[in-house]
């Protein structure tokens, strides 16, 4: 697992940290629609004082908190079924081996 930098220092410093799925990106709704309601619930959860955390299965590491670049990159790759899988619990070590 690894988290982001914004979302460790917010967690040092003592501050309220959202997790948000990433189920919405993935799955949920097409592109660029995803990537849109992604950052836009990102940025309503900062405008509140608190620190986003999107999480999601990054090149087989559980992200905590995905910079920028990964969120869009997440978001397009939802475009191809194959590149990125429905994670849950039930399936999430079947996935990283």
């Amino acid at each position: 697992m690894s988290l982001s930098e914004a979302v460790a220092q917010a967690l040092s410093s003592h501050k309220p940290v959202v997790a948000l799925e990433s189920t919405v990106i993935s799955h949920g709704l097409p592109h660029p629609l995803n990537l849109d309601t992604a950052r836009a619930c990102e940025e309503a959860i900062s405008g509140e004082g608190a620190q986003p955390a999107t999480i999601a299965l990054v090149d087989g590491i559980v992200k905590v908190g995905l910079t920028p670049e990964e969120l869009e990159s997440f978001a397009v790759a939802s475009t191809d079924r194959d590149k990125v899988k429905k994670t849950s619990l039930s399936n999430l070590a079947a996935i990283l081996a």
